[in-house]
């Protein structure tokens, strides 16, 4: 998957966190019955399939530049996530 897909993929991802009503889970992926965490919404959101009792999915880390399970984001020289959830929220 080449970068712009991923970029592409988070900011839909990060946008759909700013307005989802879904109940929010904590500790695990989740689901739509117990709720998500943030990694198993965009799990949810992305249709990557994934283990509801996991607290991370390698997949989704890929589709959207993530390198580790906390959610670290793989910037490669771009701007950190946390500017880019607020250009996202702007625009």
């Amino acid at each position: 998957m080449n970068n712009a897909k991923r970029i592409e993929n988070a900011v839909e991802w990060i946008r759909c966190l700013g307005t989802t009503k879904m109940k929010q889970g904590i500790g695990m992926l989740g689901d739509r019955k117990n709720g998500f965490c943030c990694l198993g919404f965009g799990c949810y959101i992305n249709s990557v399939d994934y283990y509801a009792p996991n607290e991370s999915s390698v997949a989704f880390q890929d589709i959207v530049g993530l390198i580790d399970e906390l959610g670290t984001p793989n910037d490669g020289g771009l701007q950190p996530l946390a500017t880019l959830t607020l250009y996202i929220q702007k625009h």
